[in-house]
């Protein structure tokens, strides 16, 4: 399960190391510099590695129901609130 979990994490940094192509045309659209655009991606790696400790124990510990249950109550309240 950890490798599991190691394998998604690395898959989903590489993903945003994709993004760094656009940095330019992400800066322009927002109005920011090619900083701050590389600041969230760095925001993001950082970020990352507790929050995936944190979910392996999620998942070893409470199971994968419950972890996938707690995980997604707070986007439908966020989502049901924001309307």
């Amino acid at each position: 399960m950890l490798a599991a979990t190691a394998l998604m994490t690395v898959a989903n940094n590489i993903l945003w190391i994709s993004f760094a192509s656009v940095n330019t045309q992400a800066a322009d659209y927002y109005d920011k510099s090619g900083a701050d655009i590389d600041l969230m991606t760095t925001i993001s790696f950082i970020i990352g590695i507790p929050v995936c400790a944190a979910s392996t124990w999620i998942v070893n510990n409470m199971g994968l129901r419950s972890a996938s249950t707690s995980s997604s109550s707070p986007t439908t309240s966020w989502t049901t609130t924001d309307m």
